[in-house]
């Protein structure tokens, strides 16, 4: 594995079928939205019965979302801003008396 850093998210999901496609469901459902996915972890496995027999299949998952450069510098570049401006609103002066 390179030198990545990465942002987890959890997802749980379900499934009449298996809990094979309550996980691809879940991936393919967070590749919609979500970008850099690199790898996922089962962290939990359960199911629903009903009159003795599976119902449904549930799966709790985390997702590890890859953080490429502009995910740090984006955040940076605000807090920057955000500093750059902020001595003009809160300084003190006559002139604004």
């Amino acid at each position: 594995m390179s030198n990545h850093t990465y942002k987890l998210i959890e997802r749980v999901g379900s499934s009449p079928k298996s809990s094979d496609d309550v996980i691809h469901n879940a991936i393919e459902r967070a590749a919609k939205t979500l970008r850099n996915i690199d790898w996922f972890e089962v962290t939990e496995t359960r199911g629903h019965l009903q009159n003795g027999k599976i119902a449904h299949f549930q799966v709790k998952l985390k997702v590890g979302i890859r953080l490429d450069d502009l995910s740090f510098a984006f955040p940076l570049f605000i807090a920057r801003q955000r500093r750059s401006l902020s001595p003009v609103f809160t300084r003190r002066s006559s002139a604004f008396l």
